[in-house]
């Protein structure tokens, strides 16, 4: 599990980036993740059971927030990096907290990964190339969810019209209808454990109900699923 130091200081840095780029007036942020980078997010998310778009890692090109991120660099490995930088004469700082296997990311790093590239050389690689081609998978899904939306767009939802995608697209539609509408306060992705009591709401008896973040609930109704917020104190009227 992450170390609760390393998450408070990941947000301390992206708060210093959005406040340097709200002063200078960036249009986005370049990050130097390299391919082993991606290749320890990958193997990270797949130990803590994500699904596809958690294996998919880091984009190249990606927008958090509000905030455009480019990782140019996601192709290069680290010791590519490092001989282009030896070879100019070229310093460079290595994060002492980078040593430290108590971070999953760093034991992956110092003692999974090397084995691994033991085992199978170039596995590092290889599980770089495997999330840059889950990316576009996941991409395509993303797109037929957010069509389905556009075609049924509000705080509710057609029950029978979702119930004829697949499992697997009805889940992420679900994902994207929730950060569509979600308020800004809100944690703006759902859990794997929100998402299935989201779904469940499906074959639920009508005004069943499942609890989201900040207050708001899903709503079972009689042919729409609906999301409800927390000023909404009685069940709203189905859709006709």
């Amino acid at each position: 599990p992450e170390n609760p130091g390393e998450g408070w200081a990941r947000e301390a840095r992206y708060g210093f980036f959005r406040r340097a780029m709200a002063e200078t007036g960036a249009d986005a942020l370049v990050l130097a993740h390299h391919r082993d980078d991606q290749a320890e997010t990958l193997l990270l998310h797949l130990l803590r059971g994500a699904g596809l778009t958690g294996l998919t890692g880091m984009a190249a090109d990606a927008t958090l927030d509000g905030v455009r991120i480019l990782r140019p660099m996601l192709t290069y490995s680290r010791a590519q990096i490092r001989a282009y930088l030896t070879e100019r004469g070229i310093t460079w700082r290595e994060d002492a907290s980078n040593g430290d296997a108590r971070y999953l990311r760093n034991a992956l790093r110092l003692e999974v990964l090397p084995v691994l590239d033991r085992l199978a050389p170039g596995a590092s690689a290889r599980m770089a190339m495997t999330a840059s081609l889950l990316q576009e998978d996941d991409a395509a899904l993303n797109a037929l969810a957010m069509d389905f939306l556009a075609e049924h767009p509000g705080l509710a939802l057609p029950l029978e019209a979702l119930r004829n995608q697949p499992i697997g697209l009805q889940k992420r539609v679900l994902r994207a209808w929730w950060t569509a509408h979600a308020p800004q306060s809100a944690e703006r992705s759902l859990s794997a454990a929100q998402t299935e009591s989201l779904l469940a709401l499906l074959d639920a008896p009508a005004s069943t109900r499942c609890n989201l973040p900040q207050g708001w609930h899903g709503q079972r109704g009689w042919t729409h699923i609906h999301l409800v917020s927390p000023e909404e104190a009685s069940g709203i009227p189905d859709m006709p």
